[in-house]
């Protein structure tokens, strides 16, 4: 997944890695095929029976198309690279680990797009022959554009950034916006409800329309725009039904796009640190009462996993909001520490700090008596406690004010917004390592 990417790049910065990308050519082709699937003949080419009959092709290998080819394409250079010597971790089976005799070489596959940060160029330069005499791929050297992300280094200053800037002005050119107005924010107005008068949903075009804008917003905010992933979320939620307040708000936040074209992430070398931010905003969805989560996972001073979206369940109050939302970043967490201490940095991230701004939570967690309050969301409350009683989570409080999850619950005021961007894009582990917030309970 694309956090796992972000996670190497993250390795690669600061322990000044070699960085490269290779691309599969016709990666599907590759694999056979393993149900019995049949196809008709391509125009020019077809061949009757001696009867005359029609016939149809059996596939011997995947095709472009074929819902099981990439689980096939999977299946066909997984072998390759264990034959190498790469092991593919537990956590993500997409990233790999080669280590051996102090040559450490981290690989990630993302469909026919393969990551490769090492310490040695030698030894990447065998995996890529090895690699290229059983595909045919391309090397690209150093890593410049993977998936739509913009990769620039800096050795000297220890920095990596990614950007989309040439894949955000593609957007806003492909739906008319490229000359359009910029705006401060991302969100339009208030929480926007799914149900709108029937006279004002959108026409079948304008409909597609507003389904092809979304899903270009959603795979932005899912690769690198953390600050318009509220907006982006309560968009979708209409998908199937959209009216024309809905196709306002979506171009509201093309032209937030259209203002911030360079927005950047940057990776600095020198504070290989996890931690986790979470919030939440209770009863905030105006169609089910429903809360919305969001947590911030960051890693070498920038965000390495973002999230924002509502709650399965109806929160019965702040609380209880803040509690549901810590179990999901928990689970982040989780994650993250189980792929680092996979890749050889256990002793790092053996102990996560979870940074919640609700003291009512805080203290929920570190009582051990039974409440009445919480009984009916035991599952997650209990999950929570044995993580911080097993020592893998420690508990911080964090005044709201200064929350950097803050920015994936509500629609900010543009002053609001813009002191939260701030905190994020200067953020300084070493301000929370030590924080005099941390809550004192019998778990930590």
């Amino acid at each position: 997944m694309i956090q796992s990417v972000r996670i190497i790049c993250c390795i690669a910065v600061h322990f000044a890695l070699l960085l490269h990308q290779m691309d599969v050519s016709t990666a599907f082709l590759y694999a056979d095929i393993q149900e019995l699937v049949f196809v008709e003949q391509p125009p020019g080419f077809e061949v009757k029976d001696k009867d005359g009959g029609e016939l149809v092709m059996k596939l011997e290998k995947s095709l472009y198309g074929l819902a099981q080819s990439p689980g096939n394409w999977f299946n066909t250079i997984d072998p390759a690279l264990v034959e190498i010597g790469f092991v593919p971790l537990q956590s993500d089976t997409c990233v790999y680990l080669y280590d051996h005799d102090g040559v450490r070489i981290y690989l990630t596959l993302y469909v026919d797009d393969l990551l490769l940060a090492s310490n040695n160029s030698n030894a990447m330069a065998m995996v890529k022959e090895k690699l290229k005499h059983r595909f045919k791929m391309t090397d690209m050297g150093p890593v410049s554009l993977v998936l739509g992300m913009e990769i620039k280094r800096d050795l000297e200053l220890g920095t990596l950034t990614i950007s989309q800037e040439a894949y955000s002005k593609s957007i806003l050119e492909r739906f008319g916006m490229s000359e359009c107005k910029p705006t401060t924010t991302p969100g339009y107005g208030s929480e926007l409800s799914n149900q709108q008068p029937e006279e004002t949903l959108l026409d079948e075009d304008e409909k597609k329309r507003y389904q092809g804008i979304v899903g270009c917003l959603m795979y932005v905010s899912q690769v690198l725009r953390y600050d318009i992933m509220y907006a982006v979320g309560q968009l979708a939620r209409p998908m199937a039904k959209p009216s024309k307040i809905h196709m306002v708000a979506a171009k509201h936040t093309l032209r937030y796009l259209a203002g911030t074209t360079k927005f950047s992430i940057t990776y600095k070398r020198g504070s290989f640190n996890l931690a986790v931010f979470t919030d939440s905003n209770w009863a905030n969805n105006p169609d089910n009462g429903k809360s919305t989560s969001c947590y911030l996972s960051m890693l070498c001073d920038a965000p390495i996993g973002f999230k924002s979206g509502l709650q399965g369940l109806t929160a019965m109050s702040t609380m209880e909001a803040e509690l549901v939302a810590s179990a999901l970043a928990m689970k982040e967490a989780v994650f993250c520490s189980n792929m680092l201490t996979e890749l050889g940095f256990g002793k790092d991230f053996a102990k996560v700090p979870l940074y919640c701004d609700n003291t009512a939570t805080l203290h929920a967690l570190g009582n051990r008596s039974f409440s009445s309050r919480t009984k009916h969301i035991a599952l997650r409350f209990f999950f929570i406690r044995e993580l911080v009683s097993e020592g893998r989570i420690s508990i911080h409080y964090i005044p709201t004010d200064i929350n950097p999850a803050d920015i994936g619950t509500k629609h900010l005021n543009k002053h609001r917004f813009k002191k939260l961007l701030d905190i994020i894009s200067n953020f300084n582990m070493n301000d929370f390592i030590n924080s005099r917030f941390i809550i004192n309970s019998p778990f930590n």
